[in-house]
C-alpha cells in the first residue's frame, strides 16, 4: 500500500511536487481488495464485490479490524448480477465510525421476475455485528458499471430506480431513509 502526498515548493505556483511513500503495509492473506471508502485516515476495504471480506483499516498504525460478514445470504455474495455501494464514515450525531452496504440483486427480492430489492446495512466500529435497516424497492443504479452514492450532510445518497430514478438518502444518524424525486429534467422513466 501506498501514500501519494502533493507538496507544493516555493519554486512556482504551478510546479506540484508529490512524494510517494510505501507504508509496508499489508492484511496477511488480504492480497486483492477495493477502497470502499474512507474517512479521517482509516479505510474501508473490500475483498469482492459485495464486501464478502470487509476490513477497516489505520495504514500509518498498522491497525486493522475484520468485520463480520453481513447478514445476506452466500449466494447472492457470489451472484454476478449483484452489486454493493459501501462508505464509511463518522456520524455527526454519535460520533462513532459506521459503514453503510447497500447490496442489491433481484434475488434479494424473492421474485423471479426482474425486480430487484435493496437492503441497507449498518456496522458501527466497536458492535459485533451488523445492523439490517431493512429493505428498498429501489435497483441501486451506476454509471458503466461503477455506484455513484456519496455522502453529504450526514447522509448517504445514492441514485435507485423502480420504475423511475430517485435518489435515496440514508441518514445514520436516524436511520431513515428518504426518496428524493429527480428533477424533472433529468427524470428517466423505466419499463
Amino acid at each position: 500500500m501506498y501514500f501519494l502526498e502533493q507538496n507544493r515548493q516555493a519554486l512556482s505556483d504551478d510546479d506540484d511536487h508529490y512524494t510517494l511513500t510505501d507504508l509496508q503495509f499489508a492484511i496477511p492473506g488480504f492480497n486483492c481488495f477495493r477502497d470502499v471508502g474512507s474517512c479521517h485516515g482509516l479505510l474501508c476495504l473490500a475483498a469482492n464485490s459485495l464486501g464478502n471480506l470487509t476490513y477497516v483499516c489505520n495504514p500509518f498504525t498498522r491497525q486493522y479490524v475484520r468485520l463480520p460478514y453481513p447478514p445476506i445470504s452466500p449466494s447472492l455474495q457470489h451472484h454476478p448480477h449483484s452489486k454493493v455501494i459501501a462508505r464509511i464514515w463518522v456520524c455527526d450525531k454519535t460520533h462513532e465510525y459506521k459503514v453503510v452496504e447497500v447490496p442489491h440483486s433481484k434475488l434479494l427480492s424473492g421474485a423471479q421476475t426482474d425486480d430487484q430489492c435493496s437492503k441497507v446495512l449498518v456496522f458501527t466500529l466497536g458492535d459485533e455485528c451488523w445492523r439490517d435497516k431493512g429493505d428498498v424497492p429501489y435497483a441501486v443504479e451506476t454509471l458503466a458499471g461503477v455506484s455513484n452514492e456519496f455522502v453529504n450532510g450526514g447522509a448517504l445518497h445514492w441514485v435507485g430506480s423502480s420504475p423511475v430514478n430517485v435518489i435515496l438518502s440514508f441518514d445514520v444518524g436516524d436511520g431513515v431513509l428518504r426518496v428524493i424525486p429527480f428533477p424533472d429534467q433529468f427524470r428517466n422513466e423505466r419499463g
